[in-house]
């Protein structure tokens, strides 16, 4: 039986239409170049089809992957030296204070009141208790809350407490944030206990960006329930946000800031970089207590020796100094891998304000039209150059872009997402691979070429 041979110029005609016809490179690049530009509008979409102003942005967890070093690099990359300045952490901590001032909220109220009149005569610029206080939590007549209250009344430095919104399940209008009832601090009173026209304790909402790299400035809220029933307009002055409020308190011109009102104006949240949560300026509120004159009454109501406490007990006159539990399954928020707590961010974020550390977002359209720019510039580059010059000039090139955009961030304020870096890389790759594939390919081109050409002399 004679086994048919497989025809031969069949064969040289299917590899001559693969490496000598440019149709195949040509559709390859298309399929790349539309892979990118399809993955950067995908990325896009979330931000392009942002809710309408005021749309509430609330939730347990953050809706970005990015990698806390990729994103640290890019919002801080500008800053010297990024570092808690202006404000200090008090924090209630598990193993530091007493059980009975963790596990008891009235109780808890009492050893507060002891850090606000501390703080104050410590000259703080602003004191902040991330902590809401319902009316209803300690019966009437609670020791802990007069205590309280007699201490925010009687202190001459501003004073911000958190107050309870909870979320609507529907909203026509757009807001889903209703505020909740709170203790009723009174006003402020004199050194002869004369009250004043001043509120004892500003009120600002603690409720977090479901992003948070991003500072919450505002939030359109109803008034109350009953608000909303009756078809009231949710509005931004209802009450201020928690980390606003704290910073134009300790800075007033913050208020006149036009970058600021820009971002408020529409409608944003801006972006921020965050301290190391163990580089942030604390006090150790057990300690700072037993170092004051309450000694005694610290030391016999909790049954402790203060003396076994570390002696840190100074507090530098002028920072915001915000009080807030730090314990497990309190108030716990997932940043980056990190589990770190409510009052870090709130903290963090006051701090921000202060020292500008707050970020515009570029724009899609801008985020698009660099990459498009960049990859541009590889076709150009790698058409005239060798792929491996060509490669060499692309890395410097990208990481002047790189230097630029950390320019950016710093002296503009302006966020350009960092998935424009990983994207841009990819093309790099795929660029010099598609350069230097064709490289490896055109000696066989030439070799089937002259092939062809010796057969069809014969």
């Amino acid at each position: 039986m004679k086994i048919a041979m497989p025809n031969t110029e069949h064969i040289r005609a299917f590899f001559r239409k693969i490496f000598v016809s440019d149709r195949t490179r040509f559709a390859l690049n298309l399929v790349w170049l539309l892979v990118v530009l399809g993955l950067a509008i995908w990325i896009e979409v979330p931000h392009v089809m942002r809710p309408p102003r005021g749309k509430c942005a609330s939730g347990a967890q953050t809706e970005t992957e990015v990698s806390a070093s990729t994103y640290s690099s890019l919002v801080s990359g500008g800053y010297i030296g990024v570092r808690s300045r202006r404000v200090t952490i008090v924090p209630l901590e598990e193993g530091e204070e007493p059980d009975k001032v963790l596990n008891n909220v009235c109780e808890q109220r009492w050893y507060v009141a002891k850090l606000v009149r501390r703080l104050s005569d410590a000259a703080a610029a602003v004191i902040v208790i991330d902590k809401t206080f319902a009316p209803d939590s300690c019966d009437e007549g609670d020791a802990g809350t007069l205590a309280l209250i007699s201490a925010v009344q009687g202190s001459g430095r501003p004073i911000v407490a958190a107050v309870s919104t909870h979320l609507l399940s529907e909203d026509p209008k757009g807001a889903c944030l209703v505020l909740g009832p709170s203790l009723d601090f009174g006003r402020k009173r004199s050194s002869n206990g004369t009250p004043s026209e001043e509120a004892a304790v500003y009120l600002g909402s603690s409720r977090l960006n479901v992003d948070f790299r991003k500072v919450p400035i505002f939030w359109n809220v109803y008034g109350s329930e009953e608000a909303f029933k009756t078809g009231a307009e949710p509005n931004e002055d209802v009450v201020e946000t928690l980390p606003y409020l704290a910073a134009t308190l300790a800075d007033p011109g913050l208020k006149q800031e036009r970058r600021l009102n820009d971002i408020r104006s529409n409608g944003e949240h801006p972006f921020t970089g965050f301290i190391n949560p163990d580089a942030l300026s604390r006090l150790n509120a057990l300690d700072f207590l037993c170092a004051g004159p309450d000694r005694e009454e610290i030391e016999a109501r909790y049954s402790i020796k203060c003396a076994a406490s570390k002696g840190v007990g100074q507090a530098a006159g002028g920072q915001v100094f915000v009080i807030g539990e730090d314990v497990p399954g309190k108030d716990r928020h997932e940043l980056f891998g990190n589990d770190v707590p409510g009052m870090y961010l709130q903290a963090n974020y006051i701090e921000s304000l202060l020292e500008g550390r707050y970020l515009r977002r570029l724009g899609a359209g801008w985020d698009i039209a660099m990459l498009v720019l960049w990859v541009a510039v590889l076709y150009l580059l790698f058409w005239l150059l060798r792929p491996e010059l060509a490669l060499l000039i692309c890395v410097a090139l990208g990481a002047a872009i790189w230097f630029g955009i950390t320019q950016l961030v710093m002296w503009e304020g302006m966020y350009p997402e960092v998935w424009l870096t990983r994207l841009g890389l990819i093309a790099l790759v795929l660029k010099y691979a598609d350069a230097r594939g064709h490289l490896l390919v055109e000696p066989i081109r030439e070799a089937i070429a002259k092939r062809s050409a010796r057969t069809s002399e014969r």
